[in-house]
């Protein structure tokens, strides 16, 4: 199951911008490609860069940005869903609403992707546990 990440909620001015800053570890003895994707959802949006390949125990980092329309009238609020995908899957829940008086706004959330450790029914002792990515059907890996 991919983990989640929270949940955030920002006001931010017609015509501005939400972002988010997220710091992503690699928990891991070798390196590891992490992507970044937003679902589908009413405000334009971009994850910049769109992947990392980061070596073990290394950081890195992903911007991602919620535009809101010169437009938009207060009140009218979407929710985005952003994937995060390395060893794991997780999920930030991101609520961009328009409101007065509200230059920007910026988050950082911080995401430890680390393999399972725990053992489960269908692991055996002397095979390493896969990462989230090489158990993926080709429906779910998404964008």
């Amino acid at each position: 199951m991919p983990r989640p990440l929270g949940e955030i909620h920002s006001l931010v001015c017609p015509g501005g911008t939400a972002v988010v800053r997220i710091r992503v570890t690699n928990c891991q003895a070798r390196a590891s490609r992490v992507r970044a994707a937003f679902a589908e959802g009413k405000f334009a949006a971009e994850v910049t860069p769109d992947e990392l390949v980061l070596s073990p125990m290394e950081r890195g980092w992903f911007t991602a940005t919620v535009a809101v329309p010169a437009d938009a009238c207060k009140g009218e609020k979407t929710e985005r869903l952003l994937w995060i995908r390395g060893c794991n899957g997780h999920y930030l829940r991101w609520t961009v609403e328009p409101a007065d008086g509200v230059a920007s706004s910026c988050h950082e959330i911080q995401v430890e992707d680390c393999p399972d450790p725990i053992h489960h029914w269908y692991d055996h002792f002397y095979c390493d546990r896969p990462c989230f990515e090489r158990t993926l059907s080709t429906n779910y890996r998404g964008s």
